[in-house]
């Protein structure tokens, strides 16, 4: 894989990008999961590949997800819970992007608070996510 399907990767955290898209895709040979839910894709982003910036995911309104008959808010905690640091879920001019993020929120709240991640994770997290958006430099 490192050298053919990983190489844009390795190129990209070389050159010091901060934030990656995970795909909704598998990756044969490391996940049968969609590599934005699969701790075994993420994991191997930020140990083998040594990513330390933001992971995002796909849209998780996709169809791949559709397929797995999962919803968004069940997708969304996959993600945030496998490692995930911000949650894409759609077209924002459709109007079941509030509710569903809305549901998405609730679900994530309850699920985190499970502690399958540390509170440093989700502000290490949040801070990530701020500093794509606004462009800052946070100290993480």
């Amino acid at each position: 894989m490192r050298t053919t399907a990983l190489v844009s990767f390795l190129r990209a955290i070389s050159a010091g990008v901060t934030s990656l898209m995970m795909s909704n895709a598998t990756v044969p040979g490391l996940t049968t999961l969609p590599a934005s839910m699969s701790p075994v894709a993420i994991g191997y982003l930020r140990h083998a590949l040594g990513f330390h910036g933001l992971i995002m995911t796909d849209p998780l309104s996709a169809g791949v997800n559709s397929a797995l008959h999962l919803r968004v808010p069940r997708a969304s905690v996959d993600s945030l819970t496998t490692g995930a640091d911000e949650v894409l879920n759609g077209d924002l001019a459709s109007p079941a992007v509030a509710p569903t993020a809305s549901h998405t929120a609730a679900a994530s709240v309850v699920t985190l608070a499970a502690d399958r991640r540390t509170r440093a994770e989700l502000v290490r997290a949040a801070a990530l996510v701020l500093a794509a958006t606004n462009h800052l430099r946070c100290a993480v």
